[in-house]
């Protein structure tokens, strides 16, 4: 029995394991090069996947259930490329301005998506950091600096 496309897209659960499967699997693939460097084909690949994985009850309860940790390890992970491309480590190259304010702005989308799932969740203590706020405080705290360390180094 064929299933319905619409039905499963109007699926929250199943359009954000969806979306999370497919980034992910279609950045591995452009990562390790695999199928040589055509994004066509990796995404079909991608997206193959993720359909069939986002279909599949127990990796989307699994997924469901470890989903605020798997985004907390991705805001850290972003944030420390984050600071990696600010200070010119990442690549051996200073970058643009106009990467470091994108950089920023998806920093600030995932902690402000991590804070709300995390609340959705009743997650209220972080290991080592103990409240969300006091996370979001020194989060914050190093985003400013930053700024103003791109601010100072930045010619223009």
């Amino acid at each position: 029995m064929p299933m319905d496309v619409l039905a499963l897209l109007s699926n929250q659960d199943f359009l954000v394991v969806f979306l999370f499967t497919l980034a992910v699997v279609f950045g591995i693939l452009r990562t390790s090069g695999t199928f040589g460097n055509n994004a066509a084909v990796q995404m079909v690949i991608a997206a193959a996947i993720a359909y069939f994985a986002s279909t599949y009850e127990p990796y989307v309860s699994t997924l469901k259930h470890y989903f605020p940790t798997i985004t907390w390890f991705f805001v850290a992970m972003f944030f420390i490329a984050f600071m990696l491309e600010i200070f010119g480590l990442r690549g051996g190259k200073q970058t643009s301005e106009i990467n470091v304010i994108i950089y920023a702005f998806l920093l600030l989308v995932l902690i402000s998506l991590t804070t709300f799932l995390s609340y959705e969740m009743n997650i209220r203590e972080i290991p080592f950091f103990g409240s969300i706020e006091n996370l979001i405080l020194v989060l914050g705290i190093f985003f400013i600096a930053a700024i103003f360390w791109c601010a100072y180094h930045i010619k223009g």
